[in-house]
């Protein structure tokens, strides 16, 4: 079952979208992908090359978390997280002016 939801945030704030999973197995692939533009930003905790500098991955026992220091209207965008190459978590992100 995929999780979505829409989240608002401030320009300037921090902002960190969780990926729990139960059941997490060292060997399990968990892929960050947006959309608009479509790419994909981190494979497990390895940055791809054109993903922001501001983004980062904190890992856990169960999961990812996405974390996007001072997001920016750029920002603004579907984010999705797939484990095991399916899609887990979907969040519409809109950053507002402050």
């Amino acid at each position: 079952m995929v999780e979505s939801y829409n989240l608002t945030v401030t320009q300037g704030s921090a902002v960190s979208i969780p990926c729990n999973v139960s059941n997490l197995d060292d060997d399990d692939v968990m892929e960050w992908t947006s959309h608009n533009p479509d790419m994909t930003l981190f494979f497990n905790q390895h940055k791809i090359a054109g993903t922001p500098d501001r983004y980062s991955v904190e890992s856990s026992n169960n999961g990812y978390t996405l974390v996007i220091s001072d997001a920016q209207p750029e920002d603004s965008r579907e984010f999705e997280c797939k484990v095991r190459g399916w899609q887990t978590k979907s969040v519409i992100l809109s950053v507002v002016g402050k």
